[in-house]
């Protein structure tokens, strides 16, 4: 997603939006790659995980089971979702402020990695996703939760395309 930024501030993009190509459709598709490398990226990341964990492990029972490898799918695609809607809306919103979105990233690291370390509040970590995940399999997976950040990433990259439709190419 930043790299329509990046492209938009080299000027590569006036040429593309001088012909019949819409300033939408160069939003949208940019989002679509991004989501589409974002989670296939997670999903060869988190395979390679569990893949590497059950090689380890000795005992077959104390392996991850397919539906707890489903799960432990599932809950990290609202978060590779919510950082693109996140940067997808700073690029159409808030363009000077894009790198924002890396500051979160960090946050969210350091809160959850570090955070029992750091003894940071709980509502410390929930200004992150990575807040809102449950740790499957000791928990169960909250599908309202899962819905909800679904719907907010849907509402935040919506609110990111009728802005970046709306202001003028930044151009360095």
């Amino acid at each position: 997603m930043l790299s329509l930024r990046r492209h938009e501030q080299s000027g590569n993009l006036e040429l593309i939006y001088a012909h019949q190509t819409s300033r939408t459709t160069g939003y949208y598709s940019t989002i679509l790659s991004g989501i589409i490398v974002g989670l296939l990226t997670y999903w060869a990341g988190t395979c390679g995980l569990i893949l590497t964990g059950n090689q380890t492990l000795t005992a077959t029972r104390e392996q991850i089971t397919r539906p707890e490898f489903g799960q432990a799918i599932v809950i990290g695609i609202p978060i590779v979702l919510g950082f693109t809607a996140l940067a997808s809306l700073l690029v159409g919103a808030l363009p000077q402020l894009v790198h924002l979105s890396w500051v979160l990233l960090g946050y969210g690291f350091v809160t959850i990695y570090l955070g029992a370390l750091l003894k940071l509040p709980d509502w410390a970590k929930k200004l992150t996703p990575f807040g809102w995940q449950p740790k499957v399999p000791v928990s169960n997976l909250n599908q309202s939760v899962l819905w909800l950040t679904l719907a907010g990433t849907v509402g935040l990259i919506i609110l990111g395309g009728l802005a970046y439709q709306r202001r003028d190419l930044q151009v360095n």
